[in-house]
């Protein structure tokens, strides 16, 4: 009951969304192997929905796939990318590749991000899944610090406010505050980040106000 009832306030207040679900599925339901297996057989037919159908908020079977997959699966998903005429095909790919879960196959992604392979507007599709799960987003972060010019270089200039967001970790705020020191300094180059980092702030601080207060209550359920 208490693993129950603390999943519901994770859900809740968590802010993780398609992290969240994929790893209580595979953690909780104890058959991981089984996940994969469906996974990997929708790609082979050419499917990539999950099984209530195409929600934005979960991660699609090219991607569960990509979870477990090694470097071979990577490489396939790299050439199929690279070579499919159909762009359908090729985003979902891209997409895919974002949720690789090895931190050194997530390495080879984010280095792969900024070759010349990935076009501008590709970029933002490949950052959606890059930080599924706190180890790959805790990476991911520090990805972001660490080649910001790059990053930006191939980024669309409009989505680079965006950035902000990436670098938050969810209903954390020592996280929050980590990026307005990082990002405050470069509003007079993308002022953009003003309105952002606000929005951030915000959000996050409504978060954290809303865990305490489901924590507060779980706590006081589980004490009858």
């Amino acid at each position: 009951m208490r693993a129950l009832v603390l999943g519901r306030v994770a859900a809740r207040t968590g802010g993780h969304g398609r992290r969240w679900r994929l790893g209580r599925h595979c953690d909780d339901s104890g058959d991981a192997a089984r996940v994969l297996r469906r996974a990997s057989a929708l790609c082979a037919r050419g499917g990539d929905r999950d099984r209530a159908g195409a929600s934005s908020h979960r991660v699609s079977a090219r991607g569960a796939a990509a979870y477990h997959g090694d470097a071979k699966l990577l490489e396939k998903y790299k050439q199929t990318f690279k070579t499919t005429k159909d762009p359908q095909v090729r985003t979902k790919m891209l997409a895919a590749m974002g949720y690789f879960g090895k931190p050194e196959l997530q390495k080879a992604v984010l280095e792969y991000s900024l070759t010349d392979n990935v076009t501008a507007s590709d970029m933002r599709t490949l950052l959606g899944g890059l930080g599924y799960g706190k180890e790959r987003e805790a990476l991911f972060i520090e990805w972001i610090y660490n080649n910001y010019d790059a990053i930006t270089k191939n980024l669309p200039p409009f989505f680079v406010p965006n950035l902000p967001f990436f670098t938050t970790a969810s209903c954390d705020a020592k996280s929050l505050e980590k990026t307005k020191t990082f990002f405050n300094d470069k509003i007079t180059e993308v002022p953009g980040y003003a309105r952002s980092l606000s929005k951030l702030e915000e959000s996050i601080n409504d978060c954290i106000a809303l865990k305490n207060r489901e924590l507060n209550s779980v706590n006081s359920f589980l004490k009858r």
